[in-house]
């Protein structure tokens, strides 16, 4: 399982980024959820192996299957950062379990977690499964009740036929050039303390989410938390540049353990700012 570290905690603090679409025209679903706050009609959906799991997604937006491919993996993280409300039903084995995870956004911010009922178990078909792809449907609740209606055709991304996703873009040299240097310097400011320096560096809209930390009051309690979780020892070792965006691969150190990682950078006004990280042990 991913160690989903200071990318997370940073992107869940400042939300800079928003994702375009791109749909997959191999994948069919549809359907819509109403459960809890939630009431949404699917757009898109996406499946990928989680473990020992099958894990299929649905989104009221369609999912950014480019930038989702980034790191060379489809995972947890890429429902986490997307911008739309999500629903997840989670295949094992023998099949479809009894919980549902969901992601429910809005304008005041957003709520996820898990929903457990052994009446969804029932209610989920699977009529296709393979190593590469899944289909079924769910048909839970009444429709003008809390319900979950959905049919899916799904290809699992990243499977174990399939292997890594892979990247766009063209390779970068092994030090990364300059998106490298830019994920080395930001680093170096975390781990020597310098919240200025980090400032300072940081993209515009960051910097300007930065200072109204510091008017808040709250930038010394999340500096502190992004320095206990940021890696130390940084080598960069190669990526890939897509434009004016570029994933910075790594290794290093996180809590004394060796970690591997891949930092998410921009181009903007000539300049290249670190925007992201996630590491795996």
């Amino acid at each position: 399982m991913s160690n989903r570290t200071f990318g997370l905690i940073f992107a869940v603090i400042t939300a800079v980024l928003s994702s375009s679409s791109v749909v997959s025209a191999k994948t069919s679903a549809e359907g819509n959820v109403r459960l809890g706050q939630a009431d949404w009609t699917v757009a898109d959906a996406f499946a990928y192996p989680d473990d020992d799991e099958i894990e299929v997604v649905f989104s009221d937006k369609a999912f950014n299957r480019s930038e989702m491919a980034a790191d060379g993996k489809i995972d947890t993280f890429d429902t986490l950062r997307h911008d739309g409300n999500t629903l997840t039903l989670n295949f094992d084995a023998d099949g479809p379990t009894m919980c549902l995870d969901f992601m429910t956004r809005s304008a005041n911010g957003s709520t996820g977690g898990s929903s457990c009922n052994s009446a969804y178990q029932p209610e989920i078909k699977v009529t296709a499964r393979s190593a590469d792809r899944i289909a079924g449907s769910m048909q839970w609740g009444e429709t003008d009740g809390e319900h979950v209606h959905l049919s899916f055709d799904v290809p699992i991304e990243g499977s174990a036929t399939k292997g890594a996703v892979p990247r766009a873009g063209k390779p970068l040299p092994a030090n990364g050039g300059a998106p490298g240097k830019a994920v080395l310097a930001h680093f170096a400011a975390v781990a020597a303390g310098d919240w200025n320096k980090l400032k300072s560096m940081s993209h515009p809209d960051r910097r300007e989410m930065m200072e109204a930390s510091e008017k808040a009051g709250q930038h010394k309690e999340m500096f502190g938390f992004l320095q206990k979780f940021s890696p130390r020892k940084v080598k960069i070792t190669g990526g890939m540049l897509n434009g004016d965006q570029a994933q910075v691969d790594y290794t290093g150190e996180e809590e004394g353990r060796p970690v591997k990682g891949t930092a998410d950078v921009v181009k903007f006004e000539g300049s290249w700012y670190f925007v992201g990280n996630s590491t795996q042990e």
